[in-house]
């Protein structure tokens, strides 16, 4: 399960929920793992095929796809730490915290919204979880003008 911790001897403070929110973020941008000698050999332009383009090439890809399974738990922690009556969370992390937690409604999709609001979540919560999504959808580009 994951927890945050926001109680205990090193609570996350402001610059850490920065750098997590960077982090959830960035899963969704595309990338290109690059390691061992064939990576070299590409980069030098070796190795292609007669049309010019590496038959063999990798293409960019984001890691939203394989963390899509995780982010409803990912979620669930926050919200949960947000309604521990034994926490309290100011209002900097949460305005530091808000752009990755938009990233991982993102990345989770209303299928894992119901997910959430189904199985993992009291009445509370899913009031919280209800307030994010609505925060969400007002900043979500939906591609009209």
């Amino acid at each position: 399960m994951v927890v945050l911790d926001i109680v205990g001897d090193k609570p996350l403070g402001a610059g850490s929920a920065k750098l997590l929110a960077r982090l959830l973020t960035n899963l969704q941008a595309k990338t290109i793992v690059r390691s061992g000698p064939s990576a070299s050999v590409q980069s030098q332009g070796q190795g292609r095929g007669q049309g010019g383009a590496d038959p063999g090439a990798v293409r960019a890809q984001s890691l939203a796809q394989p963390f899509s399974k995780h982010a409803p738990h990912v979620a669930t922690a926050y919200i949960r730490a947000l309604i521990d009556p034994l926490s309290t969370m100011s209002q900097a992390i949460r305005q530091e915290l808000e752009p990755g937690l938009f990233a991982l409604c993102e990345i989770m999709g209303e299928y894992g919204r119901d997910a959430i609001m189904t199985a993992m979540l009291d009445d509370s919560g899913k009031a919280m979880m209800r307030l994010l999504w609505v925060q969400y959808d007002k900043q979500r580009y939906v591609g009209k003008g």
